[in-house]
């Protein structure tokens, strides 16, 4: 069985874990939709992540790059960046 690879979920009060597997299980069963990426710099990024933390909170790290249409790995990189910074929580329960 592969290993189940967690995905953090920004903090507000309650949060739960969602797997890649839970992840991946829940694109597949949606309507197959073509989502374009958008490249952009890493500064530029930080700021609509935290923009988009701050209007949705306790939102997942799937629902910030799908709606905003940016590289998970981007996405990733800045969640890790602005949590260092102290200006989100991420957490794995």
């Amino acid at each position: 069985m592969a290993e189940v690879i967690p995905m953090y979920r920004m903090v507000h009060p309650e949060f739960k874990l969602k797997s890649l597997s839970e992840i991946i299980s829940s694109m597949l069963n949606r309507e197959k939709e073509v989502v374009y990426l958008r490249t952009i710099p890493v500064g530029e990024a930080k700021k609509l992540v935290l923009d988009y933390i701050e209007r949705h909170p306790g939102c997942w790290t799937e629902e910030i790059f799908m709606n905003l249409r940016l590289d998970p790995l981007l996405v990733s990189k800045v969640l890790r960046e602005l949590e260092k910074e102290g200006l989100i929580e991420g957490r794995i329960e």
